[in-house]
């Protein structure tokens, strides 16, 4: 348990680094707003928190009047904790730390009463990573990215293992009983207590992640048809959130933009962003399927339709991003079948006597982590880039912003890069401030910029306010 503890603080440590090391050099007379990742992205999650809404939020990148939404339920919870900019940045080491011991819980049940192989396998699944600059955009390859700074994206892996792990309770608790007979355990005993639950987490998964949950849900109904009536809820849930995204024009141009998004990976460019364990895992598939309990069948299953769907060109033609066939939950098959790998390395290489396999299951690990490092420290350092006049905003524009008379949509001076924190501070909509969830972006930003340069009559600038709802122009 020591090593476990020892892991996961490193791990955590260094995926927020970059927001610590930025806390630790913080000027005075400053506000730390603590970006956790691509700026813009981060000040709209953190203004979802901000709202202090029950379930849904509202629009405010851009100047429409649109419905809310609930798709972003998470961060309406988040945000009855207090300060947007802390409690996210808490909430993304408490689910990391999470997500790391549910994957440690999995990793016991696929070596029980081996302590040596868990300690290696969590190794791997907490650092895991490719070369360093191999990494391609949205992968889950990368260590830090398998835990990353957005809570929900942390949340959704947390969601797709406990499916899993409920499912493989599920599975050796009732194994021997008919629906019916597990229907009159139902009142008042465990076992009726995890099937309930195993339904509402499938639930929520879907609603969290529809690709991955369908992904899931046919390795689970592969390795046990029965299963299948647990996983009903998760259907109601993928069809609400695809009607929601349907409906919805931010998240229905969100989609059009990533599925854009052009992601070319062959499988050598996807071995190398893999990393060292890449070589592990061959030596590990004929002992990961010899005794294959129903846990491995799902790893299995999930990560196999998981890859096949990623090189395949299903998923440009069912009009969805490749990358979305991937995630870190169908990652854990990896560094499971690499630890195998190893044990059977090391048996090969010299001896099967203990002392030998001993030292060199020690050799190679010592290998992997020289290899492993140098990634790792590339993955923090390309973190470190937001932008210093958001990560530290002067206490006066703070001040000044929160102090806006009046209601309604704000127009920023482009020359200062405030339109992105106006929602957070004032709780109103700005005109700009996302690529994407501000519709028409460019048009938006070429109009801005006309109304400052003078570009416009005193009548053009008139229409042009009153055209867009712009009831405050902020001129720090």
């Amino acid at each position: 348990m020591v090593s476990f503890v020892i892991i996961t603080t490193l791990v955590v440590l260094a995926n927020s680094w970059h927001v610590l090391a930025a806390w630790f050099m913080q000027p005075e007379g400053t506000y730390f707003t603590g970006i956790a990742h691509y700026f813009a992205d981060y000040f709209l999650y953190t203004s979802l928190m901000a709202q202090k809404g029950w379930i849904v939020t509202h629009h405010l990148f851009t100047n429409e009047s649109l419905a809310p939404t609930w798709i972003y339920w998470l961060y309406t919870m988040l945000g009855k904790f207090g300060n947007p900019f802390l409690i996210y940045n808490v909430s993304v080491v408490v689910f990391s730390i999470l997500l790391l011991f549910l994957w440690w819980k999995m990793i016991k049940l696929i070596f029980p009463k081996q302590l040596v192989l868990q300690y290696i396998a969590f190794l791997f699944v907490a650092t895991g990573s490719g070369f360093a600059g191999s990494e391609f955009w949205f992968s889950p390859l990368p260590a830090l990215n398998r835990l990353g700074g957005v809570p929900h994206q942390i949340f959704q892996t947390i969601l797709l293992l406990s499916v899993i792990l409920l499912f493989t309770y599920e599975s050796a608790t009732g194994k021997k009983l008919s629906l019916v007979d597990k229907a009159k355990l139902w009142s008042g005993k465990p076992y009726g207590y995890i099937a309930i639950l195993m339904a509402g987490v499938s639930f929520l998964a879907a609603t969290a992640n529809p690709i991955q949950m369908l992904l899931l849900s046919i390795a689970i109904t592969i390795t046990s048809p029965r299963s299948i009536i647990y996983l009903l809820p998760a259907v109601f849930g993928a069809i609400i959130t695809n009607i929601e995204f349907a409906r919805d024009p931010i998240l229905a141009a969100a989609k059009v933009w990533e599925n854009s998004q052009n992601v070319s990976v062959n499988l050598w460019q996807y071995i190398l962003a893999l990393g060292p364990i890449a070589v592990l895992i061959p030596f590990g598939i004929k002992q990961y399927t010899k005794d294959i309990t129903p846990i491995r069948k799902i790893l299995l299953f999930y990560s196999g339709l998981s890859l096949v769907m990623f090189f395949s060109p299903l998923p440009k033609l069912m009009g969805t991003s490749p990358v979305r066939w991937l995630s870190p939950a169908a990652y854990t098959i990896f560094p499971i079948l690499a630890t195998f790998g190893l044990t059977r390395l090391s048996s090969q290489l010299l001896s099967d006597r203990r002392k030998v396999d001993y030292f060199v299951k020690v050799i190679l690990l010592m290998i992997y982590v020289v290899i492993t490092i140098p990634s790792l420290f590339h993955q923090i350092q390309s973190r470190m880039s937001a932008p210093r006049d958001l990560l530290y905003v002067p206490k006066e524009v703070i001040q000044s912003l929160r102090n806006l008379p009046g209601t309604g949509v704000v127009l920023t001076d482009p020359i200062t890069p405030y339109d992105v924190v106006v929602p957070v501070f004032t709780g109103r909509k700005t005109f700009t401030g996302h690529p994407i969830h501000t519709l028409y972006p460019d048009v938006k930003e070429a109009l801005r910029n006309k109304y400052f340069s003078g570009g416009m009559t005193s009548e053009d600038q008139q229409k042009f306010i009153t055209d867009h709802n712009i009831a405050t122009i902020y001129e720090p």
